[in-house]
């Protein structure tokens, strides 16, 4: 597996959608809650807030759409639903090529989370797919003051790591993420990519 260049000492992934196909249960989750308060929540709104925390993507909602959701009461019932949707369908599943490459070089080199989800939920996912000691460190939600796009996040996964931006390489699925890796000076994996069509 020669995917990682010399020069790259650390790799940071991000986890939903990246690591792990936790997008179509965020976005069930999403668009029942939009039902249960009466407003329309669409895949496409969700997956166009991909990396944004919960609290701060019902603020972004009611900008652009005009709602008065209150984000707070939206976070709490998005939680709850996204419970159950992973009690009524299982358990998460890995990004297949991208779960391959973290499990070669978890060893090898350092690797770390960078995350819009809460730290919270992230080890949830961490150790329901038994990956929480893959990892030197996780950058969630809780843990930056601003998120994706600004390089916040990575940055402080970089430092966990004891390196530079330009020796980290990022695996991302989302727009934001990717332009946050690019705003950190680091290279970046759209995971996309590896994805068979």
């Amino acid at each position: 597996m020669n995917l990682i260049p010399s020069h790259i000492k650390g790799l940071i992934f991000d986890l939903d959608g990246t690591l792990v196909d936790t997008m179509p249960l965020h976005i069930e989750a999403w668009c029942e809650t939009g039902n249960f308060f009466g407003v329309e929540i669409t895949p496409f709104m969700v997956n166009a807030m991909a990396g944004i925390p919960t609290l701060h993507s019902v603020v972004k909602l009611n900008e652009l759409y005009g709602y008065d959701l209150d984000p707070l009461a939206v976070k709490i019932r998005k939680d709850l639903l996204l419970e159950d949707i992973i009690s009524r369908n299982g358990n998460y599943q890995p990004i297949a090529p991208v779960y391959e490459i973290a499990c070669h070089y978890r060893e090898i080199i350092p690797m770390t989370i960078g995350t819009g989800s809460s730290r919270t939920q992230a080890i949830i996912v961490l150790r329901a797919m038994d990956m929480i000691d893959w990892f030197r460190g996780l950058v969630a939600a809780d843990d930056v003051t601003h998120f994706k796009p600004d390089p916040e996040t990575f940055l402080k996964c970089a430092a966990i790591m004891n390196l530079h931006p330009e020796e980290c390489l990022v695996f991302e699925d989302g727009a934001l993420g990717i332009l946050a890796a690019k705003n950190a000076g680091m290279e970046y994996i759209d995971v996309r990519d590896l994805i068979p069509a």
